[in-house]
This record gives structure tokens, C-alpha cells and sequence, in this order.
């Protein structure tokens, strides 16, 4: 929930808003630039940190499969127990 708020924090206090998919929202007439700057640097901050860690949660659950535990039917709602 954290970037898409930070996004937005930085898009519309930058003065040039944002886009969301067919949409734009226009950002503030009067720009606050330190707090879009801090948003700008909290966004990336938390972006790298994802990159980092979405490829070591995929690993670990590669570990998990090949010791045999059963993990993708534990959490699959669909798979019978």
C-alpha cells in the first residue's frame, strides 16, 4: 500500500499530477516540492527494496519445494487438503 500512496504523494504535489491507466489527475497549483521530494525518494527506496525481495520470497519457496513440503497446496484455496 505504501507505493501506490507515495506515487501519489509525489505526482500531486509535484505540480504535474499523475496518470492512473486512461485517467490523468492534475496535481497541485501550488507545488510543495521537499514533501514531493521525499515522497520521490521513499517510492524508489521501497521500489529497490521489492526488487530485492520478491526474487528471494520465489527462491525460498523453490528451497521449500525441493526439500518435498507441500506449501503450494497448503495456501492453493482450490487444492483439497
Amino acid at each position: 500500500i505504501f507505493m501506490p500512496v507515495s506515487g501519489i504523494v509525489m505526482g500531486m504535489n509535484s505540480g504535474y499530477g499523475f496518470p492512473f491507466f486512461q485517467w490523468s489527475f492534475p496535481g497541485r497549483e501550488t507545488p510543495n516540492k521537499p514533501l514531493a521530494g521525499k515522497a520521490y525518494k521513499a517510492h524508489k527506496f521501497i521500489g529497490q527494496f521489492y526488487e530485492y525481495l520478491i526474487p528471494l520470497h520465489i527462491a525460498a519457496a523453490g528451497v521449500h519445494v525441493v526439500r518435498g513440503h507441500t506449501i503450494f497446496k497448503r495456501i492453493n484455496p482450490f487444492a483439497k487438503a
